[in-house]
């Protein structure tokens, strides 16, 4: 049986207490990193369509291999430069708001900034995970494990296809970053809804990043490990 009710003591704090646009755009700095890898793989599958069309010996496939792998460099880098300038912004934003706030919590603004500025990736989940620790944020939709299984299938495909159809390799990377956001959604409608079992969002999203080079073992394997806690704890459907 399906339990669908927000398990949070009546007089916890939320999100929904405390608007705040820079703690929206410091999650949408995660799934900027999610859109990098689904980025990558389009880039890696369409540069391999081309280099196979064209014959893998052509100077001209090569060339254009280089040229596409160079502009991914550098694509990657500039994005790298604005969530590094949007991060530190957003942290030092969105702490002045919470430290204002009734939270318990009292995060010191210039502390995270320059947390954002050295180590964005790093400061922007361990901020998440501590805000949402102390100041619970209520996800509605309740069916992102169906993103988590459709890509950990599709993962699957790609591997038994591999040998076969050598340009799906890049789309791993594709299925990873969607992997990586249904994960950290979900994560956050379980912990919000579920009884006895918590997950934090942050965490999930970092273990899915840790383990995207496995991605095409590990990600099913985690799929199900998930599913089992989601399902006693919240239910599928």
């Amino acid at each position: 049986m399906s339990v669908k009710n927000n398990v949070q003591p009546a007089d916890a704090i939320s999100a929904a207490d405390i608007p705040s646009t820079p703690y929206r755009i410091l999650e949408w700095v995660l799934y900027a990193i999610a859109a990098q890898f689904i980025l990558l793989g389009i880039v890696m599958s369409v540069g391999s369509v081309g280099i196979l069309a064209t014959g893998s010996s052509s100077e001209g496939a090569a060339s254009a291999g280089i040229l596409a792998l160079g502009g991914m460099f550098l694509f990657i880098l500039a994005v790298g430069f604005l969530l590094t300038v949007v991060s530190a912004l957003a942290l030092y934003l969105d702490a002045e708001t919470v430290r204002d706030s009734a939270a318990d919590w009292s995060p010191t603004p210039w502390l995270y900034a320059l947390a954002g500025l050295l180590l964005p990736g790093l400061a922007v989940l361990h901020y998440l995970y501590v805000r949402q620790a102390n100041i619970v944020d209520i996800e509605q939709r309740e069916n992102w494990w169906v993103v988590m299984v459709v890509t950990a299938v599709g993962l699957l495909v790609v591997t038994a296809l591999l040998r076969a159809v050598p340009f799906t390799f890049g789309s791993t990377f594709s299925l990873a970053g969607l992997f990586m956001i249904g994960l950290y959604k979900d994560a956050k409608y379980t912990a919000s809804h579920g009884d006895g079992w918590t997950p934090s969002p942050p965490t999930q999203f970092t273990v899915a990043v840790m383990t995207s080079f496995l991605a095409t073992v590990v990600y099913p394997l985690y799929t199900i490990y998930y599913l089992v806690r989601r399902h006693r704890s919240v239910g599928l459907f």
